[in-house]
């Protein structure tokens, strides 16, 4: 759960999509708890169908970036998550 919500770079992206997305609470320790906090934010069937596809979005992103520094050596600034975070959403 650390990887995905509580890391430096997880925490980061995470409060930079919540601002993206107009929602803000604190983010639980565990990522189901996480979800249904997210999905709670949105109104309406339509909001709650994009409001879990981001959230599975930033999932994503963050464990591709994770596996770019392990496995390639590579790492992103936040900012640049934050734009695949957008882009594939």
């Amino acid at each position: 759960m650390h990887l995905f919500l509580h890391c430096e770079m997880a925490y980061y992206v995470w409060k930079k999509v919540m601002v993206w997305m107009g929602v803000n609470f604190v983010i639980p320790y565990n990522l189901f708890s996480h979800y249904e906090c997210w999905m709670r934010e949105a109104r309406g069937k339509a909001l709650r169908k994009g409001f879990a596809l981001v959230w599975h979005a930033t999932n994503w992103v963050i464990w591709r970036a994770r596996n770019d520094k392990v496995f390639n050596n590579v790492s992103k600034v936040g900012e640049e998550l934050l734009d695949e975070v957008k882009v594939l959403s």
